[in-house]
């Protein structure tokens, strides 16, 4: 037959009492240690678009929000939410600003894989990144498109297809000017304009003529 024990008042009575103790601790620290959240911060998230591309150079749009009040961020960074966001924190923060001029990413080379040549064949990562690494790419010309979709990849908005010559086409409806694109590119082919600026230069090659012609017809 086994023997039940049962535990004495006095144990009961302690663990009582220290769950009581560990209690009044807790709900102190809460009160000691409450933060009090200003309320501006939520409205300055809901007026941003929740991208999170991270073009304002903040991780994310309440990074960002976040930086705007505490005063460390003007608040015009955000090129995808444009004027509408700029006016909508404007009243928020009591703080007049002017939006920034859309920007639209070009890219700045017709060397696709139908007219360019290359110096050796490459079989690494598909990444431009990584082909950049082994002898500064594998292109001839030392400015030209290594076509490996670096820029479509880092696009968070699918504004950016490859075209059937390995070349980035850019769409002007769904390009926000976030300059993701532009970071990702390891050869600085693209670039940000205005978008409502018409005339770019298609190639950055510098140099002349029958060198250049060597890499590109």
């Amino acid at each position: 037959m086994l023997d039940i024990v049962f535990p004495s008042v006095s144990s009961i009575l302690s663990i009582t009492a220290l769950g009581a103790a560990f209690g009044v601790i807790l709900s102190y620290a809460k009160i000691k240690l409450h933060v009090e959240r200003d309320p501006r911060l939520g409205y300055i998230v809901e007026a941003l678009p929740g991208a999170n591309c991270g073009a304002c150079g903040f991780p994310g749009c309440s990074g960002y929000a976040m930086k705007i009040l505490e005063g460390s961020a003007p608040i015009n960074l955000c090129m995808v939410g444009g004027a509408d966001a700029v006016e909508k924190i404007s009243r928020i923060m009591d703080i007049k600003a002017e939006a920034q001029r859309p920007k639209i990413a070009r890219v700045h080379c017709q060397g696709g894989g139908d007219v360019a040549n290359n110096r050796f064949d490459y079989n690494g990562p598909r990444s431009c990144a990584a082909a950049q690494q082994i002898r500064e790419g594998f292109k001839t010309c030392a400015y030209g498109c290594l076509g490996l979709a670096d820029c479509m990849n880092a696009c968070p908005f699918g504004a950016i297809h490859m075209s059937d010559t390995g070349l980035p086409v850019i769409s002007r409806e769904l390009c926000t000017g976030c300059g993701n694109c532009v970071a990702a590119c390891p050869r600085n082919i693209i670039s940000l304009v205005d978008s409502d600026f018409d005339v770019h230069v298609i190639c950055r090659n510098t140099e002349k003529a029958p060198v250049m012609k060597k890499g590109c017809s």
